[in-house]
């Protein structure tokens, strides 16, 4: 783990971006290449690379997952080979803070049930019982600033 900035004195220019904890070099390099690659740079795309950048797997299938061009994320890749319970953690993250949303349609037929299943792993249940929770957290950092204010909630407008 590693923090681009340790001090504990924020001052009020230093941005959230400043303190982020990174797993690794790899992911914080993929994070600056994804905002790159991305173009413009808003909070759920910062939340988006930044989630996805947490293992090799997401990172080296990336195209897989998000299609730069179009600005959407991909839905289909869960049947690859390559995801296993931790990358799919991080996909459902990661479309959790970039659509706003789970991609589960109730009303179109299929089995009910299934369709429960699917959302409940969407939870934070879920998301903060694996490896990945501290990092999750700051994504979320990334996509509500305004809400992530530690000892200063009187500055938070209601």
């Amino acid at each position: 783990m590693s923090k681009k900035n340790r001090s504990k004195n924020n001052t009020s220019t230093e941005t959230i971006e400043d303190r982020l904890l990174f797993k690794d070099a790899q992911h914080e390099i993929f994070f600056y290449w994804g905002l790159a690659m991305a173009g413009d740079i808003d909070k759920s795309t910062q939340a988006l690379m930044y989630t996805i950048g947490l293992s090799k797997e997401t990172r080296d299938n990336i195209k897989l997952i998000y299609n730069f061009k179009e600005k959407r994320i991909e839905t289909g890749f869960k049947d690859k080979k390559w995801a296993d319970y931790n990358t799919s953690c991080i996909f459902r993250m990661a479309y959790n803070l970039y659509m706003e949303l789970v991609p589960v349609k109730f009303g179109d037929g299929g089995d009910p049930m299934e369709k429960v299943r699917e959302f409940s792993k969407y939870t934070p249940n879920i998301f903060f019982r694996n490896i990945y929770a501290p990092y999750f957290w700051e994504a979320i950092k990334l996509k509500f600033p305004e809400y992530c204010i530690l000892g200063r909630q009187d500055e938070i407008e209601e």
